[in-house]
């Protein structure tokens, strides 16, 4: 996997820098591009920042999901114990920062599309496709599982809006693919 190093190499080649032996890797371009813009005079505090932000940002999505069905206070509390899962602190620790970015557009993903497949409004479909084209170009894994799991999502749907009725059903399924589905490739097309 890339580490630190790696991610310091992708952003100095990313912005015409000369070429680094660590950076002739192809990667999503999301992270590089953070590192670059945000890159202070000592890479490493760059990095460090950045990987804590990505931990901290995943309790931001985790917290708006908790929220549809826990009090505010809970929610909160339950969202802030997500930074504390050994498994995020593992993917920290190595420098797998993009994956941890890549999870919180992950989770937002799922957050909008859910409202967008219960509302119908426009908007949070158009959400959803900013935030899978955002995953997209953080991490590959992440966005295997938000193919995955969106499909699910959409059969679980499909059954709730079948038992509301034909009309509701096929007025949500085409606002999904007009507002989440065809905005999301044509966000994604760059990074294939």
């Amino acid at each position: 996997g890339s580490d630190g190093g790696q991610w310091l190499a992708f952003g100095h080649q990313l912005f015409g820098g000369e070429q680094v032996k660590a950076g002739f890797q192809t990667y999503p371009p999301l992270f590089p591009f953070l590192v670059r813009l945000i890159s202070f005079d000592d890479g490493l505090l760059t990095l460090k920042l950045l990987g804590i932000g990505s931990l901290i940002l995943v309790c931001v999505p985790v917290y708006l999901l908790l929220r549809t069905a826990l009090y505010p206070w809970l929610a909160a509390i339950l969202s802030i114990t997500t930074a504390m899962i050994p498994y995020q602190n593992e993917v920290l620790s190595f420098g797998g920062y993009p994956q941890l970015l890549g999870t919180s557009f992950l989770l937002l993903t799922i957050f909008l599309l859910l409202n967008g497949l219960n509302t119908g409004q426009r908007i949070w479909f158009l959400g959803a496709a900013m935030a899978t084209a955002a995953t997209a170009s953080s991490n590959v894994l992440p966005t295997v599982v938000l193919a995955m799991s969106s499909s699910l999502i959409f059969l679980m749907w499909s059954y709730k809006l079948w038992q509301k009725g034909k009309p509701v059903f096929y007025a949500r399924l085409r606002s999904a693919v007009l507002w989440w589905i065809v905005p999301s490739v044509i966000l994604c097309l760059p990074f294939s």
